[in-house]
């Protein structure tokens, strides 16, 4: 990687008048300024990596020194692409494996900078990380969406279950959402009482978009809804 050395400037004394500031003025004058020192090159040849590995797209060019190890390379690449470097293995050029602490110099037929050095990266067998869950395959069968509607309740969601669901889902959502006793609370639907182990195709309903509304109700004999 290329370092850049910055160095800070010191701001210039304030002004002074008088004959203090013809004092200054004339040893300012009979002093040279002196440069910042510039930090000395690192002795040796550099040479410049890219890493390829399959599935990852990574086109950052690794400048290092010939004396430095190799494991400046592994690092840079697999905190860049948020990997664990000791999952890596890396290959030079050649296709030989390179070790962490082996320094660059000892890699053979490096071309020097600025042509690029490609070295490959691959899993270590069983340190792979984890493949993404593929997503779950949706049941067949039809979907439908209900509502429910009960007296001073204001709900508008829509609620989507397929066709072999128990209607207890329906009734355990609105319960829930507005701190509902199950038990106290009656759902119907065209006029005829829902059990909570109905399957939702058992009542007849529109299929999705077309939404159907239950219609919710206290008992008249039972426990009062929780509040």
């Amino acid at each position: 990687e290329v370092e850049i050395v910055e160095t800070p400037t010191k701001p210039p004394p304030p002004s002074a008048t008088g004959r203090g500031a013809r004092s200054s003025a004339g040893a300012a004058a009979k002093s040279p300024s002196v440069s910042p020192a510039v930090p000395k090159a690192v002795p040796g040849k550099r040479f410049i990596f890219t890493v390829k590995q399959e599935d990852i797209h990574d086109a950052t060019a690794r400048r290092i020194n010939e004396n430095d190890p190799m494991s400046k390379i592994m690092e840079a690449y697999a905190k860049h692409n948020n990997l664990d470097v000791s999952c890596l293995q890396f290959y030079d050029p050649d296709g030989t494996p390179v070790k962490p602490d082996q320094l660059c110099k000892t890699l053979v037929d490096l071309e020097d900078e600025p042509e690029p050095n490609e070295l490959t990266c691959t899993f270590v067998k069983g340190k792979a990380p984890a493949a993404a869950a593929a997503p779950a395959a949706e049941r067949p069968g039809r979907r439908f969406i209900f509502t429910v509607k009960q007296k001073d309740v204001a709900d508008e969601n829509k609620m989507r279950i397929h066709e072999d669901d128990e209607m207890s889902k329906i009734m355990k959502a609105f319960c829930k959402r507005h701190q509902l006793d199950e038990d106290s609370i009656l759902f119907s639907f065209d006029g005829a009482t829902i059990k909570p182990t109905q399957a939702a195709r058992s009542l007849d309903p529109e299929e999705e978009p077309e939404v159907n509304q239950i219609d919710a109700a206290v008992k008249t004999a039972g426990k009062a809804p929780k509040r």
